[in-house]
């Protein structure tokens, strides 16, 4: 993003004495996020702190948490969507991708491959323009979008 924030994409197996940091993350992001939903100063920061349960949840695998990361997602959209004062479409096209990402994981490809389309329309005009980290998550997102084509097809 252009404040420096890298869009969250977590997927590596959790040990399990990181479970319960994880979990007060997931508590303090969630507090955050319920706190400030309504503020249009802190909506961006509202949906950055639900992108942050979404990846948590996401990172603990089980389809509990799994369906947990789904809501954190759509959340974080939801959030973002309503967002008119600032250029937010790197940070929706990341919450769309992560989203994505779970949907894969929970073997929904037709609705992951809605959502990457969606986070590749939302990166064209910035990629276009030379911006080369909407270069870069269009070049991940393409990635995604071909893997997730592989899983339809399985």
């Amino acid at each position: 993003a252009e404040d420096g924030e890298a869009p969250v994409f977590v997927s590596a197996a959790v040990e399990p004495r990181d479970v319960a940091l994880l979990q007060r993350m997931v508590e303090f992001y969630d507090r955050f996020a319920e706190r400030n939903a309504g503020d249009q100063a802190l909506r961006l920061e509202a949906a950055r702190a639900r992108s942050r349960v979404g990846a948590i949840h996401a990172r603990l695998g089980s389809e509990a948490w799994l369906f947990a990361a789904e809501t954190a997602w759509q959340e974080a959209i939801a959030l973002l969507s309503h967002i008119d004062d600032r250029d937010v479409r790197r940070e929706l096209a990341a919450a769309h991708g992560g989203l994505a990402r779970v949907l894969q994981r929970r073997e929904q490809p037709d609705l992951a491959a809605e959502h990457l389309r969606t986070a590749l329309g939302l990166l064209e005009p910035l990629s276009a323009a030379g911006d080369r980290g909407a270069l870069l998550a269009r070049a991940e997102g393409d990635f995604l979008l071909a893997r997730n084509a592989e899983l339809r097809r399985m």
